[in-house]
C-alpha cells in the first residue's frame, strides 16, 4: 500500500508525493487504512457519578470499559470497526479488541471477566456509560451462566 509506505499521508498528499517519484494512482482508489483510523478513533468520557473517586490503588480495583467507532479518512469506517477497551484505573493497563457490532463485545467480556476471578483478580467496581450495549452486557454478566458483580 503505497499510503504506508509514504508515510501514512493524507489522500491529496499521497497522490502528490507519488506523483513526484513517478507513481500512478487513481484518484478515490486508496482504501481506508485501519492505522489511520485507529489513531484518529475518539474515545467516549466516561461517566463518574458512581462510587469512588480518583485513582484505584489496587489491580482491578476500578475498572473503565468503553466502546468507540472507528473512523477512517473521509469519515470512511474501518472493517471492524467497533473498538471495546477496558482500562484499570490503578495500573493503566488496558486490553482492547475489536468487533463489526457493539453488542459482539459481549461474550468475549464475560469470559475475560470471569478469567480475571478464576486468576484472583476479579473486578471490584466496572464503570462503564449506561448505554443500551453496556446494560444488555449487564445483564448477561449478572445471568445464572456467569454470575459476575459488574
Amino acid at each position: 500500500m503505497v499510503h504506508r509506505l509514504l508515510g501514512h499521508h493524507s489522500e491529496m498528499q499521497t497522490q502528490q508525493i507519488a506523483k513526484a517519484l513517478g507513481i500512478l494512482i487513481a484518484q478515490g482508489s486508496m482504501e481506508t487504512c485501519e492505522a489511520c483510523a485507529m489513531a484518529k478513533a475518539k474515545q467516549k468520557n466516561t461517566q463518574h457519578k458512581s462510587q469512588g473517586h480518583g485513582k484505584a490503588s489496587a489491580f482491578n480495583e476500578r475498572v473503565y470499559s468503553d466502546l468507540s467507532y472507528i473512523y477512517g479518512p473521509n469519515q470512511k469506517r474501518a472493517q471492524k470497526y467497533v473498538w471495546h477497551l477496558m482500562i484499570d484505573s490503578a495500573t493503566g493497563l488496558g486490553t482492547d479488541s475489536f468487533y463489526k457490532a457493539k453488542i459482539e463485545f459481549i461474550e468475549p467480556a464475560c469470559k475475560l471477566l470471569q478469567k480475571w476471578k478464576s486468576d484472583g483478580n476479579e473486578i471490584k467496581i466496572l464503570r462503564q456509560d449506561n448505554a443500551r450495549e453496556n446494560k444488555l452486557f449487564e445483564e448477561r454478566a449478572t445471568s445464572a451462566d456467569w454470575k459476575l458483580n459488574t
